[in-house]
């Protein structure tokens, strides 16, 4: 598993870089540094129903965040592998914690 250089979610109200602390954690884990061997990110694929309907990962969602990926490794000395999902997100075993939710 990669170790996230940088993982920490700032505070709300607080910004970062001139940036809010929502739209700067987003970029949460930006880099990584990796052991020997293969450079790999896991990810996981979450879903937020906050009491709603869950919006589930379909086939086809599933299958353009695969595409995604392989795009990405295409051109980079990266890996995409992908893990269980638990329930709570923020306490994901993934390198990347994909959420997928339907607002409105």
């Amino acid at each position: 598993m990669a170790t996230p250089v940088s993982d920490a979610f700032p505070p709300a109200g607080t910004t970062v870089g001139g940036l809010d602390a929502p739209i700067a954690g987003l970029a949460q884990g930006g880099a990584w540094t990796f052991g020997s061997g293969a450079r790999v990110l896991t990810y996981a694929l979450h879903d937020l129903n906050f009491g709603e309907v869950a919006q589930d990962w379909t086939p086809t969602r599933m299958a353009t965040v695969a595409q995604a990926f392989a795009a990405w490794a295409a051109v980079a000395d990266l890996r995409f592998s992908r893990v269980a999902t638990t329930a709570d997100i923020a306490r994901s075993p993934a390198d990347l914690a994909l959420a997928f939710e339907t607002f409105g």
